[in-house]
């Protein structure tokens, strides 16, 4: 990925505790540990996390799913044996917390933003949030989502569902407080904007937040990922290295304990040359840290990047290493003007970071958009398709019997899934482009069993005919749906 999104949030406190449901019960799931991080003082400590077992529409009440296959009597059934489980996390309601969740989504709760949502008293003690991520094929449809507001189409950045209690009761935020969300995409998109959902029967709409575009650097201008003439340090990499090497004072602590490795921070480059919103995303030691962000803060202006010749703010990726011994010496020769082009020297140097991998539930591994929400519920990171008008067309399924059935559509190319409106036994998907390659995703419960049929076609005004359906037991369900990830990474 060319462009990297991410955020890194520092905060006073971290806390993380595993959680029961309101009766005590204790059928929860085991996360992996390395799934979840607490971010503090730009360094990281992992946790461990229990997961409840389901995702209520209201966040009024937090209950269990079972996850063993059971009898069933609706569709509604199957969708709650499908979807995956929710993750619960125990925050302390008066300290600032950042949340990096099982599916990578960054929550930033400031300290003492809830309220009980019956008295609109202050929360005290802790807060028990609730949080269900869907960034994959198998996720939405196992939720039983789609990406449409009002009937038109969306493409999704993925979707997340929030909720809180504390003692058993609901919570909301207080008035003129907000959750910063970072979203976990892992495809670049733009016009990303904010989407807050509502159910209507068994279908959920998404309804844009006004004025909801990702979240900018404090100073409210315009920052760009890439420019005509992107930033530099004064004389180029060489003399930056020169200025680390300079400056940087191995902290005495990390000396003894033999820590090393590379400190990766973003930052923007000002049009006037200046350094601001410095963040460290991914970090060594606190000691490391707060020594690289103190010697960063030390450099001189930069060149501006410039569009079309005229300077502008730009995002860029800083690495600043620290490394002991005789790799200390390796990563100082590259500080002069050394031959960096010799193969043999080049393979030895990546030797090091390869041997030292990122924990694969870093912030550096996946790509951020990050707004700010002042409720809880359904959110989306969506965008409005782009498809002109004069290529969107109605798209009929038609079954024989279409009672006790739901269809969807999956898009090859676009991060769409969109549901049919049922009038008698045919599926209407209107405003639909034309000539795009689909899999049909239909779901029948009929005389006690499941039916699956999926087709893969293309969009037409030609209504689609036929559809196959075969008996399926939850297990190959969940393994049908799992296999359509391989169509498209939301």
């Amino acid at each position: 990925m060319n462009k990297l999104k991410v955020i890194f949030l520092s905060l006073s406190v971290f806390v993380i505790s595993c959680n029961e449901n309101n009766e005590g019960k204790s059928n929860v799931g085991k996360v992996n540990d390395s799934l979840l991080e607490i971010v503090k003082n730009d360094s990281s400590a992992k946790i461990q996390d229990d997961t409840s077992q389901t995702k209520n529409s209201s966040a009024s009440d937090f209950t269990y799913k079972q996850t063993e296959e059971k009898n069933t009597t609706s569709l509604k059934d199957i969708f709650k044996q499908l979807e995956k489980p929710s993750s619960v996390y125990t925050i302390p309601a008066n300290k600032d917390t950042v949340l990096i969740c099982a599916g990578k989504t960054i929550l930033k709760i400031k300290a003492n933003s809830f309220v009980n949502e019956k008295t609109g008293n202050p929360v005290t003690g802790t807060v028990s949030v609730l949080v269900n991520e869907y960034y994959t094929i198998e996720d939405i449809l196992s939720a039983n989502l789609s990406t449409s507001s009002n009937g038109k189409l969306l493409e999704t950045g993925g979707m997340i569902y929030i909720a809180a209690s504390s003692n058993g009761e609901n919570c909301i935020l207080k008035k003129g407080e907000k959750i910063d969300i970072g979203f976990a995409s892992q495809i670049e998109k733009e016009k990303l904007q904010l989407f807050s959902g509502g159910w209507n029967k068994n279908e959920i709409n998404w309804q844009l937040v006004p004025n909801s575009f990702p979240t900018k650097n404090a100073t409210e201008e315009e920052i760009y990922t890439e420019a005509d003439r992107m930033p530099a340090f004064p004389g180029g990499e060489t003399k930056l290295k020169q200025f680390f090497k300079r400056n940087i004072e191995y902290p005495k602590e990390d000396v003894e304990t033999g820590m090393q490795g590379t400190v990766v921070m973003n930052l923007v480059v000002m049009k006037d040359g200046s350094l601001n919103d410095i963040k460290i995303i991914k970090g060594v030691s606190p000691y490391i840290n707060v020594e690289a962000l103190r010697v960063i803060k030390k450099s001189p202006n930069w060149l501006p990047g410039k569009i079309r010749g005229k300077p502008v703010n730009v995002k860029q990726a800083v690495s600043i290493p620290f490394f002991l011994g005789e790799e200390r010496a390796m990563v100082d020769s590259s500080f002069g003007e050394g031959n960096t082009n010799d193969k043999a020297y080049k393979e030895k140097f990546e030797k090091i970071f390869k041997d030292k991998p990122v924990d694969d539930a870093t912030v550096t591994d996946v790509s951020k958009y990050l707004f700010s929400t002042s409720q809880l519920g359904w959110i989306n990171c969506d965008r409005f398709s782009e498809e002109r008008k004069s290529r969107l067309v109605q798209y009929n399924v038609l079954l024989a019997d279409a009672k006790e059935a739901t269809i969807k559509i999956v898009f090859h190319k676009m991060a769409s899934i969109m549901s049919g409106e049922q009038k008698g036994n045919v599926y209407n998907f209107t405003g639909v482009p034309s000539g795009k390659k689909i899999t049909i995703v239909a779901l029948k419960y009929h005389n006690s069993k499941r039916y699956l049929a999926i087709k893969e076609t293309e969009t037409s005004k030609m209504a689609e005919k036929g559809l196959v359906f075969e008996p399926v037991t939850m297990a190959k369900l969940k393994e049908e749906i799992q296999k359509l990830n391989s169509i498209k990474k939301l």
